[in-house]
C-alpha cells in the first residue's frame, strides 16, 4: 500500500465529505478510495471513519489522525515544492475557479497564452458566480471580483475595473434617460441576484461629499449570472450595472449607451486569491506573475487599471 497516498486520499474524504469527489479529484474510482482508506485503517488498526449510506464523520481517531495527516503531508509538499523551485520548468495540474463572465472576457486568452509559455502545466478551470472553499476543494488559484476576508487566504490586487451603468437606445427612447441615479426608482432594472443586497444599487455622490449613496431599485427581471444580465440590457428589457469588462464591446459599437457618468459609480477591485503557504508551489507562482502582468495589456482592462 502507498500510505502517503492513502493518507492524502483520507484527508480529502475527511474535509469534503464524499468519496465520489475525491475519486474524481484523484481521476480514479470511488471504490478505490474506499480500499484504500479500508487499508489505511487496516495497517494503523483503528476506525478513521463512521460510513453510512448518506454520509462520512470522524471517529475520535480519527480526527487526531487528520490533524496529524495535514501537518505530515504539509511537510513533504514544502519539501517537493523547495526541490521542484529548484527546477526552471514548472509542472503539474493548476486548479482555478472564476466567474464565467470573467472567465470568456477577460481571462481566455490569457489562459491560451499560459498553456503555449508553459506546456507541462494542466489547467482545471472551475466556472462559477459562487465562492469556492479553496482548501475543501483543493483549488490552487480563485480569481473574484469585490470584497474578500479569509485570515488563510492571501488576495493580491490583479486589476480595478469601471463599472458601467448601460442600457439599449431603444429602452432609453421609451422610457427617458435617468439623470440621477435615484430616477432609476422609475425604471426597469436588470437585478444580479449573485450579489448581496441585489435590490440596492451603490453609487458615489459626485457633489463635494463624495459620500457612497444606496438607491433601492426593483425590477422584472432577476437572474445570477451576468452573461444574461447584458443579453438582456442588449434586447431593451431594462438597466443593469455591468463591469466594463462586459460591456466594452457593445459600448463602442453602439449597441448599449451608458446612463450615467462613471464618475457615479464606485468601481470594483478585481483580486488573485490563493492558500496561505510558506512556499508557492512554481506552477502557482508562474501562473500569478503571468496573468498579473499580460492582464494590463488587454482591451477589456485597458482603460480600468
Amino acid at each position: 500500500m502507498d500510505q502517503l497516498n492513502a493518507m492524502r486520499a483520507f484527508v480529502r474524504v475527511a474535509e469534503t465529505a464524499s468519496f465520489s469527489a475525491v475519486a474524481h479529484e484523484f481521476s480514479t474510482t470511488q471504490a478505490t478510495i474506499s480500499k484504500r482508506i479500508a487499508a489505511l485503517e487496516a495497517l494503523l488498526g483503528v476506525k478513521l471513519l463512521r460510513r453510512s449510506s448518506r454520509e462520512q464523520s470522524l471517529t475520535e481517531a480519527g480526527s487526531d489522525y487528520y490533524q496529524r495527516s495535514l501537518a505530515i503531508l504539509e511537510a513533504v509538499d514544502e519539501a517537493e515544492t523547495i526541490a521542484r523551485c529548484q527546477v526552471d520548468t514548472p509542472r503539474g495540474v493548476l486548479r482555478i475557479t472564476t466567474a464565467v463572465d470573467f472567465a470568456k472576457s477577460v481571462l481566455s486568452p490569457l489562459l491560451q497564452q499560459f498553456m503555449v509559455r508553459y506546456p507541462d502545466i494542466h489547467l482545471d478551470l472551475m466556472l462559477s458566480n459562487h465562492r469556492s472553499d479553496l482548501i475543501a476543494e483543493g483549488i490552487d488559484i480563485a480569481i473574484r471580483a469585490g470584497q474578500f476576508e479569509d485570515s488563510a487566504m492571501i488576495a493580491t490586487h490583479l486589476c480595478t475595473s469601471q463599472q458601467c451603468l448601460v442600457a439599449s437606445k431603444d429602452y432609453l427612447r421609451q422610457h427617458g434617460q435617468p439623470d440621477h441615479p435615484n430616477a432609476l426608482k422609475q425604471h426597469n432594472c436588470l437585478i444580479y441576484s449573485a450579489n448581496n443586497n441585489t435590490t440596492t444599487w451603490s453609487f458615489i455622490d459626485t457633489s463635494e461629499t463624495h459620500l457612497p449613496m444606496h438607491v433601492a431599485v426593483s425590477g422584472r427581471f432577476n437572474c445570477d449570472n451576468a452573461e444574461m444580465i447584458l443579453d438582456m440590457a442588449l434586447a431593451g428589457c431594462g438597466v443593469a450595472i455591468l463591469p466594463y469588462w462586459m460591456t466594452h464591446q457593445s459600448l463602442e459599437n453602439g449597441t448599449l449607451t451608458r446612463v450615467l457618468p462613471d464618475s457615479w459609480l464606485p468601481k470594483i477591485e478585481v483580486k488573485i486569491i490563493y492558500p496561505d503557504k510558506k512556499h508557492l508551489p512554481l506552477k502557482t507562482r508562474f501562473f500569478i506573475d503571468f496573468i498579473t502582468q499580460q492582464a494590463k495589456s488587454l482591451p477589456a482592462l485597458r482603460a480600468t487599471q
